[in-house]
């Protein structure tokens, strides 16, 4: 019966505080920061008998007759605190009605609005290098050397090449087997040296005179590297300033060594009459200054200084593309961040990048929403610190070398405390507490010690401490109260000890408490996050009012004595602010090397360095076909010709494999027959990391043609098997994921042309380091089949073509491109892909 009659009395008492929160001062609202000597109060009393006496701030302030009133108060220094109290006291001298705001003094930043300079980074050469092996992966992708030649018309002209012919060529197939980039900040721009390995180009060559030749023929030229030197300028993209423009000073160089030229038919044939001669020894030897100086005119910039990019510029462009301050930290903290660019410098040993800031939070339960968290305040402003943007040397303040320096100012760590405090960053619920170094559970017997009247309670009630933040914590500018590096402000929380009940939570005391702490960034590298340091000050930079006493503690005791209680509770908010996650760049892991503050700026120097993923590693592709064999004769031809190129990357392997196999019977005297085994193998070292379990998809397709070409009545026949292809993990058993063509042959004594396609696929699972083996093997066939009598006929052309021209003259036209069919020659072949992923 006690127990039900002490339940009805604090549903009572909860119900009479219920509107408590409610104030009756409508301006400058909680968490407002004023900027100006004095500020204007407003309110409105609530429902009680008018009459009585209103002081606000202890001045006596008249009532209007629709029961409004203001005041003007005084208003501190930059950074003050101050606590608005509004007392109406009933003309009765009944209970008096109280209303609190918080009012911080000094400069602001509205929500939405930017903070200049606020955000800014500055990657040392040292630390652009160190980026080389992300954006190699990120370049393999987005420099596509295929389609940026494949994309220039022409990509080489050469007037008066020789004599007085003019050289016109248009690539129809290009690829590479890598790309490597490295970049370095100079004065007059972005430097980047762009190496490429294994360049291969198939050429359309058009040889004109201007007067009785206008002849085509084939070139294919394979160059084991091209060295790409250009120089960029960095600026913010028009219409998207948080990310990178990048736009080509002057004409790119491009030097090739090495370079391999074969002519294929047509004119340029070393057995077409006189003239073959004349373009192999002439022409031959320009091939290589021809292709860079194609290069150079080709991967210029196409309008100067106008808006169209140079394809290499693209290139480049799309393999920054992941240097944004606003994705990279945004996404580290949990809260959104616009951070466009205002100016990038490039100078002699790092280049510079500034942003504006705006970080803010989104509340819902969209990607990137926090969570609604009751009691949580919604926050017009956050404090602003004035500063000079900090001027950042090659080495650290220490004179540590560095890779990457990041700048946040104070004005935008305010804007990410109001932002987390907006997601709940302090409202916390307390249900331990530190006295003298042992931790007891917050209960009504242990509250009795520091306020003896929770001892009214049956013993041992549960009890949590409750905190409620209505203004963000902010840094002021002004160093710690001990000498730390900064001084944080906590101001306008509410501190209230509750009881759960079954009517609701029991607030028994309610406390408004504004303190000073001391600040510090730390680097915890085992978690690899920033992890504040927070430490009280002394009791004097505490301020403690007693606003709801149901409990009826001695109100002006524990204004006294809580400054001092309060570093017991200070343990608990510090957990608040538990860590910042390191943001990472472009995959690279930031390894911090120091962070100082520097004037209103604090500066976070770094290393990049790589960070452990899932790889595959240790790419070997061989190459198990016949070598490639051509027999010409006046009579006889056959030929069998191939070519075997693969790029890889840390998450897979590309390999394309072209072909043709041809024969052609001359006379009656002999039959032409070519027969070759094709195939390859790719092995590769897959490595997890951080207990992935990898996947590995393989994918092989073909695409090609059989083509007979009818002569003399004779015949042909061309034949391609299976593809067996079969992978293994390690010494396990093989899969098999064969392909048979959609036409194995073609066998007739007439014309024919008969495509086929085919694919398959497999999959391959693990979670160990393990290498890899996949292989693939068949055959072809080309037959050309003459009669020596009855009738004496010549055979016919045969052809199979996946993907490579032949190399025959005399006439033979079955294994070119893009001959019968129209072929495209860039879409024919036996290709395979190697993906990793991690599932």
């Amino acid at each position: 019966m006690k127990r039900r009659r002490w339940i009805a009395g604090a549903a009572a008492i909860l119900l009479a505080l219920s509107g408590c929160e409610i104030s009756s001062i409508t301006s400058p609202t909680d968490g407002a920061i004023v900027d100006a000597p004095s500020t204007t109060v407003t309110g409105k009393l609530r429902e009680m008998p008018m009459g009585g006496v209103l002081t606000v701030n202890g001045v006596v302030t008249p009532v209007n007759p629709d029961r409004t009133w203001s005041v003007d108060l005084p208003l501190g220094p930059a950074g003050t605190v101050h606590t608005i109290e509004a007392i109406y006291t009933p003309p009765d001298g009944g209970t008096p009605d109280k209303s609190y705001s918080t009012v911080v003094a000094g400069p602001s930043i509205d929500v939405g609005e930017m903070s200049p300079d606020g955000v800014g980074m500055r990657f040392t050469n040292t630390g652009l290098n160190s980026l080389g092996p992300v954006i190699n992966d990120l370049a393999a992708g987005s420099f596509d050397i295929s389609s940026l030649i494949l994309a220039q018309h022409p990509l080489v002209y050469q007037e008066n090449a020789f004599l007085t012919f003019d050289i016109t060529g248009n690539a129809y197939e290009a690829g590479m087997g890598g790309v490597n980039l490295v970049a370095n900040s100079t004065t007059t721009g972005m430097s980047t040296q762009i190496t490429i390995n294994d360049l291969y180009i198939g050429l359309d060559l058009l040889i004109d005179d201007g007067l009785l030749i206008h002849n085509t023929c084939k070139l294919e030229v394979s160059i084991p590297q091209t060295t790409i030197n250009a120089k960029f300028d960095l600026q913010p993209a028009a219409g998207d300033e948080s990310h990178v423009d990048v736009n080509l000073i002057g004409t790119p160089s491009v030097v090739t060594s090495g370079v391999n030229y074969e002519f294929l038919g047509g004119i340029c044939d070393g057995d077409t009459f006189l003239i073959g001669d004349i373009v192999n020894a002439v022409a031959g030897p320009q091939i290589s200054s021809m292709i860079g100086d194609g290069f150079s005119s080709q991967l210029g910039d196409p309008d100067g200084s106008g808006p169209a990019d140079s394809p290499i510029a693209d290139a480049i462009e799309t393999s920054l593309a992941q240097i944004s301050i606003a994705g990279s930290v945004g996404s580290a903290v949990n809260a959104h961040l616009k951070a466009p660019f205002t100016q990038i410098t490039e100078g002699a040993t790092a280049v510079d990048l500034r942003a504006d800031a705006d970080f803010y939070a989104t509340i819902g339960n969209n990607p990137g929403d926090c969570p609604a968290v009751p009691r949580h305040p919604t926050l017009p402003q956050t404090f602003d610190v004035p500063g000079a943007y900090p001027t950042l040397g090659d080495t650290t303040p220490d004179g540590d070398p560095y890779g990457l320096g990041l700048v946040i100012s104070s004005s935008t760590f305010n804007q990410l405390l109001g932002a987390m405090t907006e997601c709940g960053l302090l409202n916390k619920d307390i249900t331990e507490i530190d006295l003298g170094g042992t931790t007891y559970p917050v209960t009504s017997t242990v509250l009795s010690f520091l306020v003896p009247q929770f001892a009214t309670l049956p013993a041992n009630t549960p009890m949590k401490i409750r905190i409620t933040p209505k203004v963000a914590p902010f840094l002021d500018g002004e160093a710690g109260p001990n000498g730390e590096p900064a001084q944080l402000r906590l101001a306008g929380l509410w501190v209230e000890f509750v009881q759960p009940t079954q009517v609701g939570d029991m607030p028994w005391l309610r406390l408004l408490v504004g303190s000073s702490l001391g600040f510090d960034l730390g680097y915890d590298a085992n978690a690899g996050v920033l992890a504040p340091t927070i430490t009280p000050g002394p009791a004097s930079t505490v301020t403690a009012k007693v606003i709801d006493n149901a409990i009826g503690a001695n109100a002006s005791n524990l204004e006294t004595i809580f400054p001092s209680l309060f570093p017991n509770f200070v343990s608990g908010l510090s957990s608040s602010f538990a860590a910042f996650p390191l943001p990472s760049f472009m995959g690279l892991n930031v390894d911090v090397v120091d962070m100082v503050r520097q004037g209103n700026y604090y500066v976070l120097y770094a290393n990049l360095t790589q960070q452990p993923q899932t790889r595959i590693s240790n790419v070997q592709v061989t190459d198990t076909s016949m070598l490639n064999g051509v027999y010409d004769s006046v009579f006889n031809v056959h030929e069998w010709r191939h070519k075997l190129k693969s790029t890889s990357t840390s998450k897979g392997v590309k390999v394309a494999l072209r072909g043709m196999i041809g024969a052609d019977a001359c006379c009656t005297v002999d039959d032409a027959r070519r027969d070759a085994p094709v195939g390859y193998r790719v092995t590769f070292d897959v490595i997890p990391e951080n207990g992935d379990t990898w996947k590995i998809d393989l994918a092989q397709s073909i695409k090609g043609a059989h083509t007979l070409i009818d002569e003399q009545g004779g015949s042909a026949w061309t034949s391609i098997s299976t593809l067996n292809i079969r992978a293994k993990v390690g010494n396990g058993a093989w899969q098999n994921f064969n392909i048979t063509p959609s036409s194995t042959g073609v066998n007739t004594g007439s014309g024919a042309y008969v495509p086929f396609t085919g694919s398959s696929s497999a999959v391959l699972t693990g979670t160990t380091a393990q290498t890899i083996t996949v292989e693939v093997s068949f055959d072809v066939t080309a037959y050309s089949n003459s009669n020596l009598a009855f009738p004496a006929v010549a055979g016919d052309e045969a052809a199979i073509r996946f993907g490579a021209n032949d190399s025959i003259a005399n006439g033979f036209t079955a294994g070119e491109y893009p001959g019968v069919g129209n072929r495209n020659i860039g879409e024919d072949g036996l290709f395979g892909t190697i993906a990793l992923s991690t599932i």
